[in-house]
């Protein structure tokens, strides 16, 4: 049955938009910490989906992404509800930093949060609370790390809910990502960040299907990567039946099993010998490390078959640095 859907102080008719914020807490300045929303509330009944961006506070193109879509649809064509966060650590996103300053929380690694704690805390408290009562769906917009040479990637999170996690990968796929990395979260792991206190993992738990895309690079806007995210999106809508038109189905994607982090040993200048995206083979050389003079000091190679997920951008490498992130 069509009914008004409210999120925060924001509330849209059936077949209507509309805009308001998660309030969460007051600084210290008095200025009330919010979380912008916009609701488009179909017409005509289906799911709710719930797109999410700007955890990390420097990861820009999702949130373009996002806001395009909000601009694109049209809630008298829409069959159910979109409910868009584009900034969901507004402290972070206009300090253009990946943490929280004031109190140098990693909203990644804080949800479900706490009503009363630290400001992180409180932010995923008030907007995972808000996503527990309105979502059905939920697809959470990163970027590639700063350091890191990357193409887009996705990673989905396994961890004993098969039936969501099925319908989390077949909307996932929905989106035309290239390499997309499973993860079991219950068994051996070589993240490069703590995987528990996620988003995505407290969704999954609760019976909601979600994933994270890793659109492009951190630190910029990239019109390529944001126009290639908003047709995932809207692709991803065809497939949940939300709006009209033929599903685009994509060849060749790529499904792995495992992530690891590739190091090397050797002090020196590091230069890559293989790009994102590229599949190397055991034996192959990843990276050259030489010193100053010019001198080779190690070739690290593939210690298994496997997929290139991110390089080390910068050529300057200390022994044990990560020189590349790749998938098997």
């Amino acid at each position: 049955m069509l009914k008004n859907v409210t999120v925060g102080t924001a509330t849209a008719a059936p077949g209507a938009k509309a805009k308001g914020v998660i309030e969460v807490a007051p600084l210290a300045t008095g200025e009330m910490v919010t979380l912008p929303v916009h609701i488009i509330n179909g017409a005509k009944d289906g799911p709710r989906l719930w797109v999410n961006a700007a955890i990390h506070g420097n990861e820009f193109n999702g949130v373009i992404s996002a806001l395009r879509l909000v601009d694109k649809l049209n809630p008298a064509e829409l069959s159910g509800v979109v409910i868009i966060t584009p900034i969901s650590n507004p402290l972070a996103f206009f300090a253009k930093t990946r943490f929280t300053p004031h109190d140098g929380g990693n909203l990644g690694e804080s949800y479900p949060g706490k009503p009363v704690g630290p400001i992180t805390k409180q932010i995923a408290y008030h907007h995972l609370n808000e996503i527990k009562r309105n979502a059905d769906y939920l697809i959470d917009l990163h970027a590639s790390g700063v350091t890191n040479c990357s193409k887009s990637y996705s990673v989905l999170k396994y961890a004993g809910h098969p039936a969501t996690e099925k319908r989390a990968l077949e909307l996932l796929l929905a989106n035309g990502i290239h390499l997309n990395c499973s993860v079991d979260t219950l068994g051996k792991n070589d993240e490069p960040v703590p995987l528990t206190g996620s988003l995505d993992m407290e969704c999954m738990a609760l019976g909601i299907p979600s994933f994270m895309l890793e659109l492009g690079h951190a630190n910029r806007v990239e019109e390529e990567i944001v126009q290639s995210g908003l047709f995932g999106l809207e692709n991803s809508m065809r497939h949940l039946g939300m709006v009209d038109g033929e599903v685009t189905v994509f060849a060749d994607q790529i499904i792995t099993t495992e992530r690891f982090i590739v190091r090397c040993t050797e002090s020196g200048l590091a230069v890559q010998a293989c790009k994102p995206h590229d599949y190397v083979n055991a034996g192959d050389i990843l990276t050259r490390i030489y010193d100053s003079f010019g001198t080779l000091l190690e070739e690290v190679r593939a210690e298994k078959d496997m997929h290139i997920i991110s390089l080390k951008e910068d050529c300057v490498a200390t022994s044990g640095d990560r020189v590349v992130f790749g998938a098997a």
